[in-house]
């Protein structure tokens, strides 16, 4: 009997080139990144039972891009900063994830992996992070029309300490820390801030991850240069807030704060605090009841139209619609299902069980997959 090995490793190969064709990733910077002193590279990734997998001594910026299926599109982006203290960067919980939420409703959407403020890989640590979300903005905006984007309709998201570069780049953009000749406006058009770290003030602000940034030492000046409720004026883009007020790690007057700095200064925003919920909305509120809101938020102040599908007679409860895009991958599957059962004694009973073993777990696989990363198949539901 052959040995099923090889066909098993054909299909996680196949399964990895659907990811491939999902997502790319680029390096933000051709070359050295600026501010940076040169070293190895010294990255970890670590698994995490709470957060799924963490992302720490970044010391080469890359952006990691999801756009939605054509049939979808927008002509909106988010740019999203992962969270973790200025110390590490919750990649999947806060990147991924988000993304590929956000690619189902016709958004395209670019995780930003930002170096980690580090006096041994940066001259100033506390632009670093800084530099990469401009330079992501950059970089979204300057090819736009490769993405398939409005270039007026390019947002940014951060959480926790994300949340703060992502308020720093809203309010900051007129301070040009990357390509100080050029002409791209490094203004977001919008921000999207999910329990922020807005404040570094001694009262409400995260300290963590002011320390991390700015160092233990820094100066009252720069403390309050990194206080964004402080920077806040008439050009600030508007904001979308969420945030629990029972989150004892990152108090929630930082989005308070920020709220009133917006409402102060004549900028729409909206703001919504949750009862309950501990920072991060580990169990509570769900993703789907918090990332609505802001899809709400997005259709009522930005014209967000998102696409729905019309339901026509080809459209069957039950039954996968399937495009051209999905018509050659599931060809190669059947290939390689035929191949295997060819080479297979199937008179032989547990030949056949083996065999309908590994077509159901190759299918299932396949769909998750797929499903995963916004594929050009839909199931449509009985009503």
């Amino acid at each position: 009997m052959p040995d099923p090995k090889p066909f098993l490793l054909a299909a996680g190969i196949f399964i990895t080139s659907l990811q491939s064709i999902a997502q790319t990733y680029i390096n933000l910077y051709q070359g050295t990144a600026p501010n940076s002193i040169s070293g190895p590279d010294q990255e970890v990734h670590t698994a995490n039972a709470a957060v799924d997998s963490l992302t720490s001594k970044v010391s080469i910026p890359g952006l990691t891009i999801f756009l939605s299926a054509e049939e979808k599109a927008t002509g909106t982006a988010v740019i999203i900063c992962p969270g973790g203290g200025y110390g590490t960067l919750l990649t999947k919980r806060e990147g991924s994830d988000v993304a590929r939420a956000f690619n189902k409703l016709g958004i395209a959407a670019f995780v930003v992996k930002y170096r980690l403020p580090d006096p041994n890989i940066m001259k100033d640590q506390s632009i670093g992070p800084i530099q990469d979300a401009q330079q992501s903005i950059k970089i979204v905006r300057e090819r736009a029309k490769e993405f398939g984007i409005d270039p007026g309709k390019i947002g940014i998201m951060g959480f926790s300490a994300g949340g703060h570069l992502a308020s720093t780049a809203g309010t900051h953009f007129e301070t040009r820390y990357i390509d100080e000749a050029g002409s791209t406006s490094l203004r977001p058009d919008f921000m999207i801030l999910v329990n922020p770290v807005v404040s570094f003030n001694d009262s409400t602000g995260h300290i963590g991850s002011r320390d991390n940034l700015l160092g233990k030492n820094a100066s009252p000046e720069k403390v309050r240069l990194f206080s964004n409720e402080l920077q806040v004026n008439k050009n600030t883009p508007p904001a979308f807030l969420v945030h629990s007020g029972a989150d004892v790690v990152v108090p929630v007057s930082n989005s308070i704060e920020f709220y009133k700095a917006l409402n102060k200064n004549g900028v729409s925003g909206a703001l919504h605090v949750y009862s309950k919920g501990e920072h991060g909305f580990l169990s509570y509120p769900s993703f789907e009841e918090w990332f609505g809101r802001v899809v709400e938020w997005m259709k009522v102040d930005f014209s967000l139209d998102i696409k729905q599908k019309s339901r026509n007679a080809s459209h069957i409860p039950g039954l996968i619609m399937y495009s051209s895009k999905s018509v050659i991958p599931w060809i190669l599957l059947k290939l390689f299902l035929i191949r295997y059962r060819v080479q297979l004694n199937l008179r032989d009973g547990a030949n056949i069980m083996r065999f309908l073993d590994i077509r159901f777990c190759v299918r299932i696989v396949f769909l998750n997959v797929a499903n995963q990363f916004s594929s050009p198949f839909q199931v449509i539901p009985a009503e």
